[in-house]
């Protein structure tokens, strides 16, 4: 988002996920957006709406480092997040983590399998997990 009068969601997808880039477009459309914008940069794409009510849903942004601030919950998403529990993950998985294809070798036969990483230092966040974990 950015300090302007109206303000802006703005998500960069990298260009070799196109189901992500449509699927963010989509989901900013069923919240709030009328309009979404997608603008090409060099090797991904800006997916962004305007729209004065963006901070109103997203109240977790502000200036400075993710996890030197409050990340909370409205009382709004909680069942939504508690009817579509992998949807949340997956969303976490792709702001804050990657998923990556992991090649073995095990005595001459090749193995590709899918492997994830998630990285976050904000305490909040991994509550969420953990709550989401015992859910």
């Amino acid at each position: 988002m950015t300090t302007d009068r109206v303000p802006v969601l703005r998500i960069y997808c990298s260009d070799a996920w196109p189901n992500l880039i449509d699927a963010c477009a989509a989901a900013m459309k069923a919240v709030l957006a009328n309009k979404v914008q997608h603008i090409q940069k060099r090797g991904c794409v800006a997916v962004q709406s305007t729209g004065m009510h963006w901070p109103c849903l997203l109240p977790q942004h502000g200036p400075g480092k993710k996890h030197e601030r409050p990340i909370v919950l409205a009382d709004w998403p909680r069942p939504i997040i508690e009817s579509h529990p992998a949807h949340f993950l997956r969303g976490l998985f792709h702001s804050d983590g990657c998923r990556f294809a992991n090649r073995v070798t095990v005595r001459g036969k090749k193995y590709i399998y899918p492997r994830y990483m998630f990285t976050n230092e904000s305490t909040d966040i991994m509550g969420l997990l953990r709550r989401l974990d015992a859910a």
